[in-house]
């Protein structure tokens, strides 16, 4: 699941988990999680190596909020209630999240974006394991090796 919540509302409409997320809801939450990284990378220094899981999540919080992909994660996250999850809909979703005015929203949104990276560190997923760019083959038939975020995480596990 990418989510855990039952329901919520924002933009004056309603979005849960459904709990049969596709494989391209995954593989689109997973791009615009990339695309954050490549936008401010973390610095790849020797002496962060020391640093606690929890410390790598809010670097991945703070590069996602400043790179501009909190809400095409977020929408990659949930689907509108009485809706089937796809691309083009995301894409507007997003949009409409980050035009998000309303207080409670706001806050709706930064709690779900904040428990979604919390749910890879108690995964014990490690933020600094994803492929920065530099790290890549840049010959054009490279291939990038999926990130290991990529699998659905365990039922009953905190993930947004």
């Amino acid at each position: 699941m990418l989510t855990t919540h039952e329901t919520i509302t924002l933009d004056g409409r309603k979005f849960g988990g459904t709990g049969e997320e596709t494989a391209d809801q995954f593989e689109y939450v997973e791009q615009h999680l990339q695309l954050a990284l490549e936008s401010h990378p973390a610095p790849r220094d020797p002496a962060c190596a020391g640093r606690t899981k929890e410390q790598k999540s809010a670097d991945l919080l703070t590069q996602i909020l400043l790179s501009g992909q909190t809400g095409y994660i977020l929408a990659g996250c949930l689907t509108e209630e009485g809706h089937v999850w796809n691309r083009k809909d995301a894409d507007a979703n997003a949009s409409r999240f980050s035009q998000i005015s309303d207080p409670e929203e706001k806050i709706t949104v930064r709690l779900c974006i904040a428990e979604f990276v919390n749910g890879f560190s108690f995964r014990g997923w490690d933020p600094s394991e994803i492929s920065r760019p530099a790290e890549r083959d840049s010959s054009p038939n490279a291939k990038v090796p999926p990130a290991k975020n990529a699998a659905p995480p365990a039922p009953g596990t905190w993930v947004n």
